[in-house]
């Protein structure tokens, strides 16, 4: 008699299709995750432009000297309890052609270290 042992064996095909599978579902929530960042990002941007909207210190929808000037004396902490977000906030100006602007000798003003373009915010100009 024959002592046949019976069982499974994994071929290459098999390893290859689980591989991309799993390959495809990392692949999907990491997209997924990403497009969900930039909605919190947006919804943050939303609601800073909802408090300037109803703030009356900006209610004409443009920014004077004296509004300039109080925002560049703030510091990170005051601009974000004025605009009531726990966000990092930079404001810039730019002009008609798209180009930063200084605002009271400061390129942006806000919290340091997010950077515009090739400005860095609160940078001297």
């Amino acid at each position: 008699m024959k002592n046949e042992k019976s069982g499974q064996t994994v071929t290459l095909d098999l390893i290859i299709g689980v591989t991309i599978f799993i390959t495809a579902i990392v692949l999907f929530y990491y997209l997924f995750g990403i497009d969900v960042t930039k909605t919190e990002e947006e919804d943050a941007a939303a609601k800073i432009v909802e408090a300037l909207d109803s703030n009356s210190y900006f209610g004409d929808g443009e920014l004077d000297s004296d509004e300039v000037e109080a925002l560049s004396k703030m510091n990170c902490t005051e601009i974000k309890e004025f605009f009531n977000t726990n966000k990092n906030i930079c404001i810039y100006a730019t002009d008609k052609t798209g180009h930063i602007i200084d605002l009271n000798n400061k390129i942006a003003v806000g919290c340091p270290g997010i950077q515009i373009k090739d400005v860095i915010c609160g940078m001297e100009s």
